[in-house]
């Protein structure tokens, strides 16, 4: 459909997200899933207040990552128009095979001699395979359930100047982190904290609005990725997603757009919209939640510290700027209790673990949980863990809060 079919709204006018989504919507071929673009719109409008750090993690059944690979790339490219690059870690991924595919391009097979160029904005290069193909539209946190499916697309980028190196790219989609080493993982965490690399003796540095997401299998939904906590500490927001099974592929790879859905110079006025402020009752509230997350005696919350305290105070504001007028009112002043949950779990659910029974403060509590003679299933012993994940108990203790 035509991306001008309905206008681009104003940010904090009423049903904002709902007017921006119905443009999305309109503009493409086929549905965008909700919750993966809530997502990701999120930290872009974010990355201007929170520039440091302020990156993505999003989990998902193993089985189902390739397919979040697909509909992240196709919304960061297609809709947002960022060169969007694929980055696949496999666990003989050393630092400079990383740093190596983070900087090289290859030339597309489309751009042969004799036609013009055709570039595209998405690229998948050195361990990561050719992303090309569609995926499935899911259910999560911040949407409803629905069906559908969404275009991807794949080429390379073309270096700059015929060179090995092309322009470095806005977006990076990393899978398989995990099975990395870890001074794969330290060499990924000291180019996002320097915002730069070293590589063959020359210095490249980042785009300043860079914006890395990460793909993650869920796991048992008690523990934090299998990242380096330095790394870990690098995401201010996360997410689970869930793609049923009962969504079928598409037949066919809808063709990109010739321009993206939403045009830079827009994307640019939602990030340097004025965050509103705290009301001092409502940051009291938030340094609550902190803090029974951390005295929670089932939680390990070594990285909630300075950093994560800081994303929930913007991603609180993000969330008043986004959803804080969905009933038609004129805007608030002030963000409300609804933008604190909407994005409490999302700061902080993948910089906790729970810990095992036996664990820190867990292992005065073993002498109290034994069952009674008539149930022995119930003896804890030290290595056992609770049924809770960690989304239920974050819900807890917005709840009790």
């Amino acid at each position: 459909m035509d991306s001008h079919s309905t206008p681009l709204p104003e940010p904090g006018s009423p049903q904002f997200f709902a007017s921006l989504y119905a443009h999305v919507s309109d503009a493409t071929d086929v549905p965008v899933d909700k919750h993966v673009f809530t997502c990701l719109l999120f930290c872009l409008i974010a990355r201007a207040h929170l520039p440091s750090g302020n990156h993505l993690l999003l989990r998902s059944q193993r089985e189902e990552l390739s397919h979040l690979r697909e509909m992240v790339v196709s919304i960061l490219s297609d809709i947002f128009g960022l060169m969007t690059l694929h980055l696949r870690c496999r666990s003989d991924t050393s630092p400079d095979s990383l740093l190596s595919d983070l900087l090289s391009y290859s030339v597309s097979e489309g751009d042969g001699a004799g036609g013009p160029s055709n570039h595209s904005r998405k690229s998948s290069t050195g361990n990561s395979r050719a992303s090309s193909g569609t995926g499935r539209r899911q259910p999560g946190p911040l949407s409803h359930p629905g069906t559908g499916n969404f275009r991807s697309h794949s080429s390379s980028l073309r270096s700059r100047g015929g060179g090995p190196f092309g322009p470095l790219p806005q977006a990076l989609v990393v899978t398989s982190l995990g099975r990395s080493t870890h001074d794969t993982q330290e060499c990924l965490w000291n180019v996002l904290r320097a915002r730069s690399c070293v590589y063959n003796g020359t210095v490249h540095h980042l785009p300043d609005d860079l914006l890395v997401v990460v793909l993650n299998d869920i796991g048992d939904g008690r523990e934090r990725p299998h990242v380096i906590p330095c790394l870990l500490d690098q995401f201010s927001f996360s997410s689970y997603v869930s793609i049923p099974n009962s969504f079928a592929q598409p037949q066919s790879t809808p063709s990109a757009p010739s321009s993206p859905v939403i045009p830079m110079h827009y994307l640019h006025r939602l990030k340097q919209h004025p965050l509103p402020s705290l009301d001092p009752f409502l940051a009291n509230y938030m340094s609550n939640l902190l803090t029974a997350a951390t005295q929670h005696p089932l939680l390990q919350t070594l990285l909630v510290g300075n950093r994560a305290r800081a994303a929930f105070k913007h991603f609180t504001a993000v969330s008043t700027i986004m959803f804080c007028n969905e009933d038609g009112r004129r805007q608030t002043q002030h963000p409300t209790q609804e933008d604190i949950a909407r994005v409490y779990v999302h700061v902080l659910g993948h910089r906790v673990s729970i810990r095992n029974v036996g664990e820190g403060v867990l292992s005065i509590l073993d002498r109290t949980l034994v069952a009674l003679p008539h149930d022995k299933s119930q003896v804890w012993r030290p290595g056992m863990k609770r049924g809770e994940t960690v989304p239920q108990i974050m819900r807890d203790i917005l709840v009790g809060v």
